[in-house]
């Protein structure tokens, strides 16, 4: 789904593969590029079915991937996946999901440095009917949940570019009663704001 390459002879690519569309189901993918081959690596969550959108590389020794993964709960169906990469192996990095959500994942995430980091995505409530918007940041300790503007019936942010820690721009879509629009969010470091944007 997503790449980031730090040098010509170093990306990382992240995604899934062996969807099973009855199911909804599949499993983490994650390969490294050296210049000359691709090496499959084993992915964050290895373990759990779920998808990997997005990946973003500060280093060579360090890369963030994130995602969903199917969870076994009477009230969530998927919740955030996040997981770094030291220059060796991945590690799952727990994220939280939003209170009384009946699902969650993350669509992208940006890492202007190895201690910073924020991912978008969105998320569903119990009755499947409204989505919002879900953004989180990275510490380069915990992540933790930021407050995202969420118009529409429902919206989800599935792309991030953020040049610097205190600048990101996000970007998806918003839903209301029979008719869809375009969504951008910026980001200036304590808050996100809507940024108006052409319909087609």
């Amino acid at each position: 789904n997503r790449i980031s390459c730090t040098a010509a002879a170093n990306c990382m690519a992240a995604g899934y593969y062996g969807y099973n569309i009855g199911t909804g189901t599949s499993v983490d993918l994650t390969e490294a590029w050296n210049g000359q081959a691709w090496r499959r690596l084993l992915a964050p969550a290895p373990d759990s079915s779920g998808s990997l959108s997005g990946v973003a590389c500060s280093a060579a020794s360090s890369c963030m991937t994130v995602g969903s993964r199917s969870v076994n709960s009477p009230t969530m169906t998927f919740a955030t996946l996040a997981g770094q990469w030291n220059g060796t192996r991945w590690a799952v990095r727990p994220s939280p999901n939003p209170k009384g959500a009946g699902g969650a994942g993350f669509g992208d995430v940006s890492c202007p440095s190895a201690s910073a980091c924020i991912a978008a995505g969105g998320s569903i409530d119990q009755t499947g009917e409204y989505g919002y918007t879900l953004t989180e940041s990275w510490n380069g300790t915990n992540w933790s949940l930021l407050k995202t503007p969420s118009p529409g019936q429902v919206s989800e942010l599935y792309g991030i570019s953020c040049p610097i820690t205190s600048s990101c721009m996000a970007v998806g879509s918003r839903i209301g009663i029979g008719t869809g629009h375009t969504l951008a969010e910026a980001w200036n470091g304590a808050d996100w704001k809507l940024v108006p944007t052409p319909q087609p």
